[in-house]
């Protein structure tokens, strides 16, 4: 819900988006703030679906077979059509395709791995990006489940499309695969089709030109597979560039649970900060216990909720959670230089800010060669570099989306900050 109100919130400071959205598949506005919220409303429902021990970011896989249902698709297809003519087949396809895309893809705006080959259906199913030599594994994983996941009965090995950069590629996974269908007995007309992606000479592409993406998950916890990365923008990609915003603008404290907005979970995963994971792992339940012991007017059932929460922090949970604590409001607006241009301000508590841009980390990133490197971040700015991060690739009409940092009152700090200076500064 929060999601779906920073979506709005977006829509309202610039109208044509919404408009934009209407003209592309045939829809009213009212039915265009439909679907944008349908979105914002289901991004998420994945999270259900995840198995113990799961990446985070195979809940977008989830969600995809949530969304894919053809009966919720059916549904959605009889409400847009009330009180109009129904879409047709064409519109329907497109806008559901889109959709399905939208949650997919919403968190694909990093690159973590570059992987050798692209693997799909010819009906454009998403099976994921993968290691050249972990292609035959994960075709004969997804034909196993297919064969006991009645959801899954679309996977045919036949209609299996593998993408890759180069010819020489190519060659070595049609030979891998020959083999293992031969093992089985199996004929070549059975047997997924292997492409050479985009050749644009005659002459072979370096097998160093990969697809980028986000790793997930195979099996749970395996990181085996990626989830391609996309660029989108509010008035192109607008369902999928409408999403990420509205998500990665839902970062301030009022989005704690009750629980999690007790000062002695602040207490706790302050605590594990800067601690080895692995050494405080068996002393995990004596600093909570001695935490919440300080506090007398803590109720049991609030104690053994913060128990249960705090076990499941850790080093990095300060930076994800405090990042949110001096953070007051956030607003998507017109830029104050241009009305076509977009911009977010981000209202922040000075003093508390200051404080957490005291308390400091090495981060991961990749940069723009994208390769693997290490910058200087703080707390108190790490979840506004994590939404610069996002809408770096998430553009408003073709320009970028300003970020700008000021009080409550509304000075202007940026400055302060390595949106001014670069992420190597880590504040005063």
């Amino acid at each position: 819900i929060r999601v779906a109100n920073y979506s709005n919130q977006i829509i309202e400071s610039f109208p044509q988006i919404l408009d934009s959205v209407a003209e592309e598949y045939g829809l009213s506005t009212g039915q265009a703030k439909f679907m944008i919220e349908n979105a914002a409303l289901f991004h998420d429902c994945g999270y259900c679906a995840l198995a113990r021990g799961s990446n985070k970011v195979a809940h977008s896989v989830g969600g995809l077979r949530i969304v894919s249902d053809k009966n919720l698709q059916e549904q959605m297809r009889h409400l847009l059509s009330a009180g109009r003519d129904k879409l047709t087949d064409v519109q329907q396809a497109k806008l559901m395709n889109d959709f399905e895309g939208a949650v997919l893809f919403h968190n694909a705006d990093k690159v973590e791995k570059s992987y050798g080959a692209k693997v799909e259906t010819t009906k454009g199913e998403w099976l994921g990006l993968a290691d050249e030599q972990d292609i035959v594994q994960v075709l004969s994983l997804w034909e196993q489940r297919s064969k006991s996941d009645p959801n899954l009965d679309w996977f045919n090995p036949a209609e299996v499309v593998v993408k890759v950069k180069s010819p020489e590629a190519k060659q070595r996974i049609e030979d891998a695969l020959a083999e293992e269908f031969a093992k089985r007995g199996l004929n070549p007309e059975q047997m997924p089709r292997v492409f050479w992606d985009n050749p644009t000479t005659s002459t072979s592409l370096p097998d160093d030109l990969l697809y980028y993406g986000r790793k997930t998950d195979l099996e749970p916890g395996d990181k085996r597979i990626g989830l391609e990365f996309r660029e989108a923008d509010t008035l192109g990609y607008s369902m999928l560039a409408l999403l990420r915003v509205g998500d990665n603008l839902d970062l301030l404290h009022d989005r704690f649970s009750q629980i999690q907005r007790n000062p002695a979970f602040s207490q706790i995963y302050r605590e594990f900060f800067g601690r080895s994971d692995l050494g405080v792992e068996g002393v995990k339940s004596t600093i909570i216990n001695n935490i919440l012991n300080r506090d007398s007017s803590i109720s049991q059932h609030d104690r053994t909720k913060l128990e249960e929460l705090g076990v499941l922090l850790d080093s990095e949970s300060f930076k994800h959670f405090g990042g949110c604590e001096a953070l007051k409001s956030v607003v998507f607006r017109p830029s104050s230089q241009s009305s076509q241009q977009a911009e977010i301000a981000i209202y922040v508590d000075r003093s508390l800010f200051e404080e957490l841009q005291k308390v400091r980390f090495r981060e991961k990133t990749i940069g723009p060669n994208k390769q693997i490197e290490e910058i200087d971040m703080n707390v108190a700015e790490y979840q506004i570099w994590r939404l610069n991060d996002a809408v770096r690739v998430n553009l408003h009409g073709g320009s970028p989306i300003q970020l700008k940092v000021l009080t409550e009152d509304g000075k202007d700090i940026t400055q302060s900050t390595f949106l001014q200076t670069g992420a190597s500064r880590v504040g005063p």
